[in-house]
Formats: C-alpha cells, sequence, structure tokens
C-alpha cells in the first residue's frame, strides 16, 4: 500500500470516529470478559487485552478500505465524505466486511479467554 493511499486511509478512519468506537467497544467487551472469565490472572486478562488491542483491529480495517477502495475514491471520501462515493463506504457489502471483521476479533478473544479460562478452572479443582 502506497504512503498516500495509507494516509487517506488513516485520515477516513479518524473522520468517521472509527478509532474512537473501536476503542468504546474494545473497553466494554473486555469489562464484560473479566466478569465472565474470572479465573484468569489480571497478567495473563491484560496479556489479552494487548493482544487485542484498538490498532490490531484497525489495522484489519485498513486492509478491508484498501481492498474496497482506490487512491481517487478514498480522496473523494475525505473531501466529500456526503457525495455518492461517501455512500459506497456504507454499502451493505462493505458493512457485512466490517461487522464480520469485528464478530470475528471478538469471537477470537473470547476463545483465547475460555482456553485460559478453562485451565485455570481445572487448577482451581
Amino acid at each position: 500500500m502506497s504512503e498516500k493511499k495509507s494516509y487517506l486511509i488513516e485520515t477516513l478512519i479518524k473522520l468517521i470516529k472509527q478509532d474512537e468506537i473501536t476503542q468504546s467497544l474494545l473497553n466494554h467487551q473486555f469489562t464484560l470478559f473479566k466478569g465472565t472469565f474470572s479465573f484468569i490472572p489480571d497478567k495473563e486478562f491484560n496479556d489479552i487485552k494487548e493482544k487485542y488491542n484498538k490498532n490490531n483491529y484497525l489495522n484489519s480495517l485498513y486492509l478491508i478500505i484498501d481492498k474496497h477502495f482506490s487512491i481517487e475514491e478514498l480522496e473523494q471520501l475525505v473531501d466529500f465524505h456526503s457525495s455518492p462515493v461517501g455512500k459506497k463506504m456504507y454499502s451493505s457489502n462493505f458493512n457485512l466486511e466490517l461487522q464480520n471483521a469485528s464478530a470475528k476479533f471478538m469471537a477470537d478473544i473470547e476463545n483465547d479467554l475460555i482456553v485460559i479460562n478453562t485451565k485455570y478452572q481445572k487448577e482451581k479443582k
């Protein structure tokens, strides 16, 4: 990916506040996970939080946006977010792929936590 395209994607993600939304989602989800997976020691739980941090998630969004938009389209999205190109960003296929990426990311976290939690549950018995 070119520097220009990378810059445009980063700008777009900031414009649509995806970095803030992602951090809020992760904070909420990890609060829920902490209650569910109470056998996991804080250090290992924090290791999982670091492994699945906002930047790692946003990297997957970069790849999706890179796949769906050219440099010219990204320029139009940044400049004219409400233009027809801007509406493309909210097309069903694009949104579906974003939702699937989000669901997979959260499922991966949960699967890792289940494995670790099971280990500590067995140790407690």
